[in-house]
């Protein structure tokens, strides 16, 4: 190849690799700087080296790569090293060389798990057709029953039987009933409330601030009864001084003629339901003989009953206020009887303003009643 051809090739090599150069800075790479020079002067380098880069497409094929070395022969493996037995002392006879015995057993497997595989778990060791039981064997009887013995149970906690078996502790037992009250024993109302003292009877006396026990003339012709105290009330301890208890001294002094002095209030229950709820029957229960004995004392002639729960709880019935609104009643109680109105109970009416009518009507046939000297229409 003549010396032109060869300059030729060289320049066609150099300007391929400048082409490949620009694209690797393009890319980021950092490229060291080549002299054409030094490429001149020294052809037969430089082309080993262009040809060790990748051409780009517009490159002429390259020629074939020179053969690679042979690799040095690696040294054969080291031997292992003789056991050295210490040649016995002066004196001491020389131990006997180890009898061959049976062959020893191989070493136990471990547990490894599978490198490429997360999910294969642990070999397991095999045991020898022999598998450990399922669960360990319950200890006899007479341990289980000193077990038992030894550590109670507590009050609603599960304890081990006689075979291990769970069983429920026997439930606690029950508050116990308060103790029997002779309200019939009190001749006043003076007495009765001492014998009442603080109640304890249910459980609206956690809750309640002031018992209110009633209020009026202990001779009334007159008993009003209503259903329990509301939140004035516990504060105050008298009935009816609420809301409700304004608009039934409206309708007493417009209607009837007279203010509460001269008539007695009462309620079912004597002490506030928390929010003002109902009370429960084993409330009105509890109560009850108070109520009665109030009527027993005062014996009144007729008795105003205001509202659904003071109606239901005195006849116990589950017959609706609606329906009962306007009727005369016989209310029977411990020694005596008196007829009883049942009509609605005032905070019904600062709801339902409409029905002021009805209960008006119900007043009108009370006054008639109390001016015909206590004598009420037959019961309807």
């Amino acid at each position: 190849m003549s010396a032109d051809a060869d300059r030729a090739e060289l320049a066609e090599l150099v300007r391929a690799l400048q082409a490949h150069l620009a694209w690797e800075r393009m890319c980021g790479a950092q490229v060291l700087p080549v002299d054409p020079a030094a490429v001149a002067r020294a052809p037969s380098a430089a082309a080993p080296r262009a040809e060790a880069r990748a051409p780009a497409p517009s490159s002429p094929p390259r020629s074939a790569p020179a053969p690679r070395a042979p690799e040095p022969a690696r040294p054969p493996p080291r031997a292992a090293a003789p056991s050295f037995t210490p040649p016995p002392s002066a004196g001491q006879p020389s131990a006997p060389p180890p009898s061959p015995g049976p062959p020893s057993a191989p070493p136990p497997q471990r547990s490894v798990a599978h490198p490429q595989r997360p999910d294969v778990g642990p070999r397991r060791p095999d045991l020898g057709g022999q598998r450990p039981p399922l669960a360990p064997q319950p200890p006899s009887a007479p341990a289980l029953v000193g077990a038992a013995s030894a550590a109670p149970a507590r009050p609603g906690q599960l304890s081990l039987g006689a075979w291990g078996a769970l069983a429920a502790a026997p439930p606690p037992a029950s508050a116990p009933p308060p103790p029997p009250v002779d309200f019939s024993a009190p001749a006043d109302l003076e007495g009765l409330r001492a014998l009442l003292g603080d109640c304890t009877r249910c459980g609206l006396c956690e809750k309640r601030d002031k018992l209110v026990f009633g209020v009026g003339d202990p001779a009334a012709r007159l008993l009003i009864v209503g259903e329990a105290p509301g939140r004035e009330e516990d504060r105050r301890g008298e009935p009816f001084v609420g809301e409700s208890g304004q608009m039934l001294d409206r309708m007493l002094r417009n209607v009837l003629g007279f203010g509460r002095e001269a008539v007695y209030i009462a309620n079912v229950v004597k002490c506030r339901p928390p929010e003002n709820r109902d009370p429960q029957p084993e409330e009105i229960a509890r109560c009850r003989p108070v109520l009665h004995a109030q009527l027993r004392i005062i014996r009144p002639a007729l008795v105003l009953v205001l509202g659904r729960v003071a109606f239901q709880a005195l006849f116990d019935t589950s017959e609706g206020i609606t329906r009962a609104r306007g009727s005369w009643r016989t209310l029977r109680y411990p020694g005596g009887e008196a007829r009883a109105l049942v009509t609605f109970h005032p905070a019904y009416l600062l709801r339902e303003p409409d029905a002021k009518r009805l209960v008006f009507e119900d007043l009108m046939a009370m006054a008639r009643a109390l001016a015909d000297g206590g004598e009420a229409p037959p019961p309807t």
